[in-house]
């Protein structure tokens, strides 16, 4: 199991996936915004989604915002 964090202050502002989706490495996975600029996170591994943070959440920079559950 692989977090995933925020890169910035700010509030979830959508999914680009569904929670459970299986991902690729580097696929995108959620946006933050701040000060009307987002910030796209991106899967760090390849895997099954897990979200911690919803659209509407403010998250910390550094917070978990959700995990990779990899095959192994």
């Amino acid at each position: 199991m692989t977090p995933f964090e925020s890169p910035v202050d700010g509030d979830v502002t959508e999914w680009i996936v569904d929670d459970g989706t299986i991902v690729e490495k580097d696929q995108q996975l959620m946006r933050v915004e701040v000060m009307k600029i987002l910030y796209e996170v991106l899967a760090p591994c390849a895997g099954k989604v897990k979200f911690e943070a919803a659209p509407g959440d403010f998250v910390g920079q550094g917070q978990t915002l959700g995990y990779i559950l990899e095959d192994n």
